[in-house]
């Protein structure tokens, strides 16, 4: 490929075969990971940095870098490029073990493992150099192809060495790395790789292919005759690049992987953590083995059962919100959780950077890019050896239980956070036709569970019912029961047709006495709703709030919660401004009773703008009703919509799966389990 970003411009990468979509992707890995923080405060190692063609394209994007290399060469020639660039970086030769104690937010080892003797141990020494949220980016070529094989031979004896160094100085070959000058002691295939990188303690957040053909091609064949960097080379090399995006992983000539550091509790076989060696005992074995939460990993040991939370994108709805909370309380309960966001990540992933919570990222992006998303979340579930896929949303349900059953994962989860009323024949059928899939359907709700019954068809025997909950301890209750001198309404929700936003704006409007709105929320509908408000000539009574995360202290600081859903799975919202003692007023949906009685709340026909305004007009004209609602609602028992207890209940479901799956001899029952540590 030809130089095309700012970057290319400090490095001689264009001139290697798959130099730049290698150098590419560790700066777009370490741009996603950086996050919105300054790069001057994100701290990187390059290991084996050769002449600096990753480091110094790295320091003029201005991260705090650090290069080290055996070669004393190689790091004066780093040192001249970073000061002819104008760059500040450091240069120092030696092997990772030269470094004093530190931790990097990232690790670049590009071309470099294939020639450790010991390679998990290296690996093992590099997560200890790591920060606990720390990345660390490999690039390593096929031991299986041709020209690894070939190398292979010509390294193991005298005679082969001769002939390459004749074949060399014939060819004038030129140095990238100086590693290419020293020989490979290890020849990986793609399984030997991802499994090394467990033994060593690393996840896999995402794995492509470095290159197919032609960098095995030219330096086998082509730089005999063919010039670096001339049109051809240029054009083989982009062709190149463009059929690694869909070439299978086990033929690649060499991968390109990021991995991060494992969290989870791990016993070794002899019952001892890998992080406090010596501080177990070796009888914990003799019941740990029989904890559905604990299952054999790749060196012999014990880890904790691994969860797939699977949804489309990192939006702020519900289902994202209950994900989040899984991914939370899981782990606590001794389930390792992992979130994968197969379509494109969100406003949530803030959130799950600042608290350190594993999570991949994948988009669909290129030619046919739906299934090139397909198999890459095949791949990515290979790679990460999930236990359990747990599903939500349509493009999880659907494609996720496709992929997953591709990948090998025998048991699969789906929760259904909706009725879907809105959907049509074909996604109705694509449900239908993939429900077998799923191991154990769950329902957030007694509607919802009627809707997987009657209409997708999944036996009643497959449902388990499971409702939505929150934090009772982030609830901020309002106090007191006179209204404000400008009394507020607050709605909050996604911005769409079912939240019925609308339809509200233009019942407030009709409304003669004073009043303030909050809007709590985005959609598709923000821009006509801003629009809206101006035809209505109510702009300056309405606030877009946009997505918060504080909406505790907002609904404490309203006085009436606007529900008008057309429908709804659950409805979180309502639950929510029930606790903290807000009168609700809301549309007359059989789920919102599965959650509030009728002496709790104010419930009216979802669509009627005459009633909605008839209700509102009352509660401004005598709020004490509406109260006395709130009240009786706020002093009820909420536990069973807590989190713990939601979180309680699919941790049983996970356990209840892997212990019919695997422990269906032994006579423990999984809720007497003991809790694990995180």
């Amino acid at each position: 490929m030809r130089p095309s970003q700012p970057h290319h411009a400090v490095t001689s990468y264009h001139r290697e075969p798959g130099g730049l979509r290698r150098l590419d992707f560790f700066v777009d890995k370490i741009t996603q990971h950086l996050g919105d923080r300054n790069p001057s405060d994100y701290k990187i190692l390059d290991v084996g940095c050769g002449n600096g063609n990753i480091s110094i394209p790295l320091a003029v994007m201005g991260f705090d870098i650090m290069g080290i290399d055996l070669s004393d060469a190689a790091i004066k020639a780093s040192v001249q490029t970073a000061e002819e660039t104008g760059v500040r970086s450091t240069f120092l030769v030696g092997g990772i073990d030269a470094i004093a104690d530190g931790k990097f937010d990232a690790i670049i080892c590009s071309e470099v493992l294939e020639h450790q003797a010991e390679p998990q141990k290296f690996l093992m020494t590099l997560r200890g150099k790591l920060t606990s949220n720390g990345v660390l980016l490999l690039s390593v070529p096929n031991g299986q192809s041709l020209e690894e094989r070939l190398r292979r031979v010509l390294n193991s004896s005298s005679e082969g060495q001769k002939v390459k160094s004749w074949v060399k100085r014939l060819l004038g070959a030129q140095t990238i790395q100086s590693m290419s000058q020293n020989p490979h002691v290890c020849f990986f295939s793609y399984k030997q790789l991802t499994s090394l990188l467990r033994k060593a303690g690393f996840w896999i957040a995402y794995s492509d292919n470095a290159a197919v053909w032609f960098k095995e091609f030219f330096y086998l064949i082509g730089r005999a005759w063919m010039k670096r960097g001339s049109n051809v080379f240029h054009w083989l090399d982009k062709t190149d690049n463009r059929l690694a995006d869909y070439w299978p992983r086990f033929s690649a000539d060499g991968w390109l992987i990021t991995a991060k550091r494992e969290t989870h509790f791990i016993l070794s076989s002899s019952g001892e953590s890998d992080e406090t060696r010596g501080s177990s005992k070796n009888n914990q074995n003799k019941f740990i083995l029989l904890d559905p939460r604990i299952r054999e990993d790749d060196k012999g040991g014990l880890r904790s059962v691994r969860v797939v939370q699977l949804i489309p994108t990192l939006g702020v709805g519900g289902a994202e919100r209950i994900v989040m909370q899984l991914v939370e309380g899981l782990p606590a309960r001794g389930i390792d959780v992992v979130t994968i966001a197969h379509m494109q990540g969100g406003a949530m992933e803030k959130i799950f950077s600042e608290n350190n919570l594993p999570l991949v990222i994948l988009s669909r992006t290129g030619f046919l890019k739906r299934w090139r998303n397909f198999w890459t979340l095949r791949r990515e579930l290979i790679d990460l050896k999930p236990d359990i896929v747990h599903t939500h949303l349509f493009g999880s349900d659907f494609w996720g239980r496709l992929a997953a059953r591709f990948a090998g994962v025998r048991q699969i989860v789906t929760t259904e956070h909706n009725t879907n009323v809105e959907f049509g024949l074909l996604r109705t059928t694509a449900l239908r036709l993939t429900k077998n899939l799923a191991t154990k359907h769950v329902a957030i709700s007694m509607q919802v569970k009627d809707y997987l019954r009657k209409t997708i068809g999944v036996a009643e025997k497959e449902i388990e019912v499971i409702y939505n909950g929150t934090d009772l301890r982030r609830v901020k209750r309002r106090s007191g029961s006179l209204l404000q001198d400008v009394p507020k309404f607050i709605f909050v929700g996604r911005l769409e047709e079912q939240k019925n936003p609308v339809m509200l704006l233009k019942v407030l409007a009709a409304v003669k006495r004073p009043w303030r709105l909050s809007v709590v929320g985005a959609g598709s509908l923000e821009a006509r709703l801003k629009s809206l408000a101006e035809e209505l000539k109510i702009t300056p009574r309405v606030d877009f709030l946009g997505l918060r995360d504080d909406v505790p202290e907002l609904l404490a600081r309203h006085d009436f919660f606007l529900f008008p859903s057309r429908w709804e799975g659950f409805g979180l919202a309502v639950l929510e401004a029930a606790v903290a003692g807000l009168p609700v007023i809301a549309s007359d949906l059989p789920v919102l009773h599965e959650i509030l009685k009728d002496d709790q709340a104010t419930f009216l026909p979802a669509d009627d703008a005459k009633a909605w305004s008839s209700a509102i007009e009352s509660a401004l004209t005598d709020s004490v009703p509406f109260f006395a609602k709130a009240a009786r609602a706020a002093s009820s028992d909420w536990s069973k919509f807590s989190q713990a207890t939601m979180v309680g209940k699919y941790a049983d479901v996970y356990c209840a799966i892997m212990y019919v799956d695997s422990n269906a001899s032994h006579s423990v029952i999984p809720s007497a389990m003991p809790k694990l540590k995180a």
